[in-house]
């Protein structure tokens, strides 16, 4: 982890005013949908936990330091969708310090990763592999709905407007996955994590929830 990038206090512009108990009400909300979650899913995630050990070699599980609310850094977890030696085969595909925030046509994901496995493939499609997030709402990293947690590594590629994403905690589901998800560039999620964070809203939160429900249906998250 960049200690350097992570200790950066930002200005965040426009931080929205809100009362405590509505905070509240949300994180209560999403320790209940969370625990409730993962006992339900419990048999589930070990399944599929199994199926990506038998794919290729490997932790099923994937860790990576993110960066939360206010910046913070904090372990974020998924299922392991790339090859545990992607990093070493393809690493021009983790070459982030060149990237400058004028590269408004970058993409983090791409429609034909070669880093990613058979099965991981299959997880991206439906949207299955980020089940472990829920973990991280469990814990107080997340909320089910807000902006995805960046690595530390593309915080200086931010503007001074798009930083406003960090003022609430990261989330599961967010703006961009229902304005177009990986097809959009990281100038627009970017842009969408702001204006989520200067129009949030109980309304806007069930949208959000209820539009990536159904793109998870429709297989068009990944």
């Amino acid at each position: 982890m960049n200690e350097v990038v992570c200790d950066q206090r930002l200005e965040v512009e426009a931080r929205p005013k809100r009362f405590e108990w509505q905070e509240a009400i949300r994180r209560s909300l999403d320790l209940v949908v969370s625990a409730a979650a993962l006992a339900i899913l419990a048999v589930p995630l070990l399944i599929l936990a199994a199926l990506i050990r038998i794919d290729s070699p490997g932790r099923a599980i994937f860790r990576q330091k993110r960066l939360g609310r206010n910046c913070e850094p904090f372990v974020f977890y998924k299922f392991r969708t790339m090859y545990s030696d992607a990093a070493t085969r393809f690493p021009d595909l983790y070459d982030y310090a060149g990237l400058t925030a004028a590269d408004s046509d970058f993409l983090f994901k791409r429609p034909e990763d070669p880093r990613l496995t058979k099965v991981g493939r299959w997880l991206r499609r439906t949207g299955m592999d980020e089940l472990p997030n829920l973990f991280n709402v469990l814990k107080g990293d997340c909320a089910l709905i807000g902006p995805r947690p960046d690595i530390p590594e593309m915080l200086p590629k931010y503007t001074t407007s798009q930083r406003a994403r960090f003022a609430v905690r990261p989330g599961l589901a967010c703006l961009a996955h229902i304005k177009g998800a990986n097809r959009l560039t990281f100038a627009q999620t970017a842009d969408l994590d702001a204006e989520y964070v200067a129009k949030r809203s109980w309304s806007l939160d069930a949208k959000i929830l209820v539009l990536t429900a159904r793109t998870i249906v429709r297989g068009d998250l990944h």
